[in-house]
């Protein structure tokens, strides 16, 4: 029995899409390791000084603490959570 040439392709396209997902099951594999980034909890209750905002005045100086809070956990190169 002789594959057509499309069986052929379709053969080894499978085979290189199997391999790939059995790398992506099992990091480090490829030679590399995998970056592991810690996760930061970040409190806005702790962050922003003031809980009742009244106008865009109060408003710009709570994202800007809470901005400046979340770039320094990014700066170090952690990922962060919001609560």
């Amino acid at each position: 029995m002789r594959l057509s040439r499309h069986s052929v392709l379709r053969i080894g396209l499978f085979q290189q899409m199997n391999e790939w997902l059995a790398r992506k099951r099992h990091p480090g594999t490829t030679g590399t390791t995998p970056v592991v980034r810690k996760v930061r909890t970040v409190r806005m209750v702790e962050s922003i000084t003031s809980r009742h905002i009244r106008d865009l005045t109060e408003w710009k100086t709570a994202r800007d603490q809470l901005d400046s809070a979340v770039r320094a956990v990014l700066t170090a190169g952690d990922e962060v959570d919001l609560r």
